[in-house]
């Protein structure tokens, strides 16, 4: 796959995280973007690393979700919408490298998290929470079901279930933008994605 049509379907995918992110349904979105869904063959490109469908319905456009979710987002200048989880709410800003607010509560003590992640600073403040994820492995076949509800913030690492694996704050920053970046997406895009989610989420 040449590398300027890779970079016009992350283009394309953009824009259809962007039109999810506020509201529009994705059937509006096939039909507004009909032409280009055809002639850059999308939905087969797209389908498996980057969107997830379970009985022809759209569940998941990774980092952005379709649905409404515990996880909001507000991404400046393009709107404000919903994450898949935790580490995807944090991967938004690196998606569409725009400054991005995330809005949660933590999972054992339902207090609220308020998170500002800006894809060009080098450093961001700690916050004193856990982000917990279930491992993929061959029993996980559709992690947007099975994996995504785990990966939630915790405040106390006493309350988190045995089962479930621990990042710290850093860490699951540190993924989320590996994840989630232009780059890995245009790496997923051409099928040469490096990324190891052993022990994390949505490696395409």
């Amino acid at each position: 796959m040449s590398i300027m049509f890779s970079d016009e379907i992350l283009n394309l995918h953009l824009k259809v995280l962007a039109e999810i992110l506020k509201g529009k349904s994705f059937e509006k979105i096939k039909n507004q973007y009909s032409e280009e869904f055809k002639r850059l063959n999308y939905l087969q490109v797209a389908t498996g690393p980057l969107l997830t469908f379970q009985n022809e319905q759209l569940i998941a456009s990774y980092p952005i979700s379709p649905r409404e979710s515990s996880y909001i987002v507000n991404v400046e200048g393009v709107g404000k919408g919903y994450a898949m989880c935790a580490i995807d709410a944090l991967g938004v800003a690196y998606t569409f490298m725009k400054k991005t607010t995330v809005e949660t509560t933590t999972k054992d003590t339902e207090e609220v998290v308020k998170i500002e992640v800006d894809p060009n600073a080098t450093t961001h403040e700690a916050m004193d929470v856990f982000v917990t994820y279930t491992p993929l492995d061959s029993k996980i076949t559709n992690a947007a079901v099975q994996q995504c509800p785990s990966i939630n913030f915790y405040r106390d690492s006493k309350n988190i279930p045995e089962q479930l694996q621990v990042l710290s704050f850093q860490d699951a920053l540190s993924r989320a933008k590996e994840i989630f970046s232009q780059q890995e997406i245009l790496n997923c895009i051409k099928g040469t994605s490096t990324c190891t989610a052993d022990n994390a989420s949505d490696c395409c």
